[in-house]
């Protein structure tokens, strides 16, 4: 048990590096199975297959509610556990939730639960933390203490079929009172589909110009700045990445317009800024190229274009919170946003002087030319 919570904390600090919740007006459902043996007093009934869904709806990017059904059958009887939580979002892929959940065991043989009622009313306070591996796998842990003693603790790993549809596959464990003299535990692997659908489309957030959809600019990287663009952000500290509604407020309500863009343009590379896989957040290594942009722009009131890059559609929104993240900050720090040009490609179109074992590392970025 022990071990287990420590892996969950682990997780919790790690998780920092990547963002990734549920969108508002999003819907995210989940089914599966789950074969749940359960220890009472000292017996074990073997397990049986049960099922086991979910249904989580984003009220905000930060913001959402979420009910969970798992049939608790066994050997021995029948059961089953209802929670409905509202989560809150506390940093990048780590999220808290407080909740109300009901576990019936009262199916059981009286045998092994006497007379008494055994349908638990449980107020419960808990965290779910994920963390990518890969671009398609993560790896995700959940825990949660509540009233009755009752604790509970997941663990498992999460692939992506594809944008909207996950494969999932861990273990549960969950341990509440039975009666006044004893506990019962349920336990056992799980394994199920995950399916998101809805929430505000994505190609919405963009200011298109489809005079520009079908061209290209390119640029070649000083050498000076290619050295900075191979820096090292692992083992780092990360900052959040600024909201953007908060600049709008200290900007006349002017909000970076986001484009695809291909267009062919004379601009000069300045800096990289560099992210970690699947986030939106930068670290601080990255402020010294921050500043360097915040310097030319006020010496010269040159406009900078912003360029992140994108594998395909369903990175297109990662994409624009990246250069949002980057255009909030010069904001803040005094940039004039009518200054600042947001657009994202395809990652075809990366500098063909990047080394291609670093291709992964190397999209991951937000790049910045001063257009003159």
């Amino acid at each position: 048990m022990k071990k287990v919570i420590a892996l969950a904390l682990s997780l919790m600090a790690i998780s920092t590096v990547s963002y990734g919740q549920i969108n508002s007006g999003e819907w995210k459902v989940n089914a599966g199975m789950w074969d749940t043996s359960m220890k009472i007093d000292g017996f074990t009934a073997s397990g049986r297959w049960n099922l086991f869904g979910g249904l989580q709806y984003g009220i905000s990017d930060k913001l959402s509610v979420r009910f969970d059904h798992y049939g608790l059958k066994n050997k021995r009887g029948l059961g089953n556990s209802n929670e409905m939580n509202v989560l809150y979002n506390v940093m990048p892929h780590v999220s808290l939730f407080a909740g109300y959940h009901i576990i019936d065991s009262s199916a059981l043989p009286e045998d092994l639960l006497g007379k008494s009622s055994n349908n638990n009313h449980v107020v419960q306070l808990g965290f779910i933390a994920d963390h990518p591996v890969n671009d398609d796998l993560d790896v995700y842990v959940k825990g949660a203490k509540g009233s009755k003693d009752t604790v509970i603790l997941e663990g498992g790993v999460s692939y992506d079929l594809d944008k909207d549809v996950s494969l999932n596959a861990g273990y549960r464990y969950m341990d509440t009172k039975a009666n006044k003299e004893k506990d019962i535990t349920y336990k056992g692997f799980l394994a199920g589909l995950t399916y998101r659908f809805g929430g505000s489309n994505k190609k919405e957030s963009l200011s298109s110009n489809e005079n520009e959809q079908d061209t290209l600019y390119e640029y070649e990287p000083m050498k000076e700045e290619k050295k900075a663009e191979k820096n090292d952000v692992s083992d780092i500290e990360y900052l959040p990445a600024v909201k953007t509604n908060k600049v709008i407020e200290k900007t006349e309500d002017k909000e970076i317009n986001v484009e695809k863009s291909e267009k062919k343009e004379n601009d000069y590379y300045t800096c990289s800024i560099h992210f970690a896989k699947k986030s939106d957040v930068f670290d601080t290594t990255q402020l010294t190229f921050l500043s360097q942009v915040i310097e030319k722009e006020k010496e010269t009131g040159h406009t900078f274009k912003l360029v992140a890059y994108t594998s395909g559609d369903a990175d297109d929104d990662l994409a624009i919170r990246r250069v949002k993240a980057v255009a909030s900050y010069l904001a803040a720090k005094g940039v004039d946003m009518d200054h600042l040009v947001g657009m994202y490609k395809d990652e075809s179109h990366l500098s063909d002087a990047d080394n291609k074992e670093d291709s992964e590392k190397n999209k991951d970025r937000v790049d910045i030319f001063e257009h003159k």
